[in-house]
């Protein structure tokens, strides 16, 4: 049971790291926190939860092996999860503030206000901007600080706000008409994004209500009179059952969550 529940904790840990890697090639740059925290956090969880479930198969034998496993594997689970969800939320309101800041340059510049002027006013209302605004200041590069910060996830639209700006600088053509038709773009972008993530919540909650459906089973088993849980529990058969069913569940969980998200990208 130990060994069995260690090669699942593994595949876990290696399925979610190789699915990160993945992202990040078919996304672009990571943001930086992603990029600092790296594999090992997960790799730290995993060990943890395994000294807890071989802890628990001391005390308990075989009994608190399979309890522990599979407490830890949706604890483990719901913690990824919740973690994806954060995610996804930090980059979706990265991508409104970057659109939002896109428009606000456009419209001060096609009222005739000087680029460095506009972005100084944008930055003050939109942080986003504030870095490439503070570059621009000490006489530095707006475009390698624009640049650095769409390296963040959400924040893809300020590579585009830097070749724009390049463009004019380096052509003399208008920023005015470069900086507008990249702040219809990103727009645009962003609405449909966020059509696509209300449509993907359908499928994330359907994910959801399916994995609830084995406690609702449990639950009948009792209205028709048996007693699940002491199957589950104090029978070798039964315990296998109960792992492998949350392992199953999880890992349900977890391609669901990750196919709406490949699919938003």
């Amino acid at each position: 049971m130990l060994a069995a529940l260690a090669a699942a904790l593994a595949v876990f840990a290696a399925w979610d790291t190789a699915d990160h890697r993945l992202l990040r090639r078919l996304g672009g740059v990571p943001d930086v926190a992603e990029a600092r925290r790296g594999p090992s956090g997960g790799w730290a969880i995993v060990a943890a939860l395994g000294a807890l479930v071989v802890l628990a198969g001391l005390v308990d034998g075989r009994r608190g092996t399979a309890l522990a496993s599979a407490a830890g594997i949706a604890a483990w689970t719901a913690g990824l999860l919740l973690r994806r969800a954060r995610e996804r939320k930090s980059a979706a309101d990265a991508q409104v503030e970057v659109a939002k800041a896109g428009e606000a340059l456009a419209g001060l510049l096609r009222i005739g206000a000087i680029p460095a002027a506009a972005l100084a006013t944008v930055a003050s209302e939109h942080p986003v901007l504030a870095e490439a605004a503070a570059e621009f200041d000490v006489g530095g590069d707006v475009v390698v600080a624009l640049r650095r910060g769409g390296t963040g996830a959400g924040r893809e639209g300020l590579m585009q706000l830097a070749a724009a700006w390049e463009l004019a600088s380096r052509s003399g053509a208008s920023m005015e008409n470069s900086i507008d038709a990249i702040a219809d773009e990103l727009r645009r972008r962003q609405e449909t994004r966020t059509t696509v993530r209300v449509e993907l919540a359908a499928s994330r909650s359907a994910g959801r209500l399916l994995a609830g459906l084995p406690a609702a089973g449990v639950l009948l088993a009792y209205g028709l009179g048996g007693d699940p849980f002491a199957f589950l529990t104090r029978n070798p058969v039964g315990e296998a059952c109960l792992v492998l069913a949350v392992a199953l569940t999880s890992a349900g969980l977890i391609w669901t969550d990750t196919l709406a998200d490949r699919a938003s990208r």
